[in-house]
């Protein structure tokens, strides 16, 4: 067995920088400038029945939905790494130290491809947001919470000005329907799931039917939820169908391009790790009769690191 074991300094400064950097990104375009901006102001037909359907509490709460996407994406990264880890006879794992406390490496893993979910998920966040108040598309149960008032008008005349009597909040969220964010959190953290375990489960598992097995469990998971949205009354199947597609189209960017994880198949880059830090590498190499092991520091690595000790004859 060859085990390369790789100790690197907990990099606070560059991690908070990211963090601030990604939630003051999420919030600010996410959240202040949409509020700012307000839901566009956008008229209807009298004859139009697509908007005339009752108010329906959510299926799927925001809180629902958030615990599901955390959810799926922690448990599906976390018991991978941990399963490979436990069961791998041969590999190259990186481990961090914070203060005198080391992370264990299957949990290192774990947190760089949550972080890098955290990316995609900020900037997908920002663009449901903004396009929800840009665009303004009343939602299937507007009339029924708006309930203009004194609304008398005859077939196909096209309404702009009037009043809703309805809750204001309710009201508001009605002028949000494009497109579903529902739809696209929950495809975006399945897609995540998917495409993780595409990259990280071997192609060689014995049993060949649990990798499609479990993609299918998460999909169809991710398209329940968004088809809960069509039948709530919360959203029309457009809206539904183009939170889908944004959804699969940040999670294959995030994993593809920024995560890289079908280019590294040691995905052990820590995006925000110290270039220059101090480390330890520990080579162990062990065969049936004896075991090798050395210690190298960063003024000797150049000629450990590169020539493990050969097991004897």
């Amino acid at each position: 067995m060859v085990l390369n074991v790789d100790v690197r300094k907990f990099n606070t400064k560059t991690i908070i920088i990211n963090l601030f950097l990604l939630l003051g990104f999420a919030l600010i375009g996410g959240e202040v400038i949409p509020s700012l901006i307000g839901a566009s102001w956008r008229g209807f037909f009298c004859d139009d029945e697509s908007i005339r359907y009752p108010y329906k509490a959510d299926t799927i709460t925001s809180a629902n939905l958030v615990i599901y996407a955390y959810f799926v994406i922690i448990i599906t990264v976390v018991a991978t790494e941990w399963y490979f880890e436990d069961n791998s006879n041969s590999g190259t794992y990186i481990k961090l130290k914070v203060g005198r406390i080391t992370i264990p490496p299957f949990l290192v893993r774990a947190l760089i491809y949550i972080g890098y979910s955290q990316i995609g998920a900020a900037c997908m966040y920002v663009v449901i947001n903004l396009t929800k108040v840009t665009i303004g598309r009343l939602r299937p149960h507007f009339l029924d919470v708006c309930k203009p008032k004194d609304l008398v008008c005859s077939k196909n005349e096209y309404i702009i000005n009037y009043q809703c009597t309805g809750d204001e909040s309710l009201v508001l969220e009605a002028r949000k329907s494009f497109f579903s964010g529902h739809s696209a959190i929950s495809m975006y953290a399945s897609t995540f799931a998917v495409l993780y375990l595409l990259s990280r489960i071997p192609r060689d598992l014995s049993i060949k039917s649990v990798l499609p097995i479990l993609q299918t469990i998460v999909i169809v998971m991710g398209l329940m939820i968004s088809f809960s949205r069509i039948s709530d009354n919360m959203h029309h199947w457009s809206d539904v169908m183009v939170g889908i597609i944004v959804g699969v189209f940040f999670a294959s960017y995030t994993c593809i391009i920024v995560a890289k994880m079908f280019n590294e198949p040691e995905a052990e880059l820590l995006p925000f790790r110290e270039q220059k830090a101090d480390y330890v590498t520990v080579n162990s190499t062990k065969s049936t009769d004896q075991s090798t092991h050395t210690i190298s520091t960063p003024e000797n690595c150049e000629e450990t690191c590169t020539n493990s000790p050969e097991p004897k004859q």
